[in-house]
């Protein structure tokens, strides 16, 4: 279903829908939850949960360009494989999962480094915040205030697909078996959600 294939076929690409929540608009999402986060209105806090964007009345096309911004708050510990984790975090397009992958807020030091699979699929191993667009964002809860503990990504997947309605679902594995709070530990939102429809030969 991912389409990995050169654009040099590209016939016609349009945007078909662009969201922040700014306004509030929470259309077409079945798990509303919505905060302040750095002066912007974003959808969630979530941890261990999903959240599915339905969209319909797509124009004709084979392709769809899917972005989404995503803010991993606090204490994310990527590949680690003990009681802090991997944390995951997955894209389904459709009911077919298109990225499932791990982050790392994690400082990484000679000794001492958890690593993370983004930009690539796990378990591939790359440092903390890799691909990350900002890494300097306030945490949101147990780092709350305090710089370099969120860190913005912009998913960017072409996926093959057809027809006049999408579902996209996100959803995390998060796993903190020793907080007291592990939602307060780490948690994840969406500060966009863009879509292109294309055309490709």
């Amino acid at each position: 279903m991912l389409f990995s294939s050169c654009m040099e076929n590209l016939q016609s690409e349009r945007l078909i829908h662009s969201r922040n929540f700014k306004e509030l608009d929470f259309s077409g999402i079945d798990n509303v939850q919505w905060f302040e986060f750095d002066g912007d209105t974003v959808l969630g806090p979530f941890h261990n949960e999903e959240v599915t964007f339905s969209l319909d009345q797509l124009p004709p096309h084979n392709v769809l360009r899917i972005t989404i911004e995503l803010l991993a708050h606090d204490s994310w510990d990527g590949n680690s494989y003990n009681i802090g984790g991997p944390d995951f975090w997955y894209l389904q397009v459709d009911g077919h999962e298109i990225m499932r992958t791990t982050f790392s807020n994690s400082i990484c030091e000679s000794l001492y480094c958890l690593y993370q699979s983004y930009p690539e699929n796990y378990v591939r191993q790359f440092e903390p915040k890799s691909g990350a667009v900002q890494t300097d964002l306030p945490g949101r809860c147990q780092y709350e205030g305090i710089p370099n503990h969120t860190s913005k990504y912009e998913i960017n997947k072409l996926v093959r697909h057809r027809g006049g309605q999408v579902s996209i679902l996100m959803g995390d594995g998060l796993k903190q078996e020793n907080a007291a709070d592990p939602k307060c530990d780490e948690s994840w939102s969406v500060s966009r959600i863009t879509i292109h429809a294309l055309s490709v030969n």
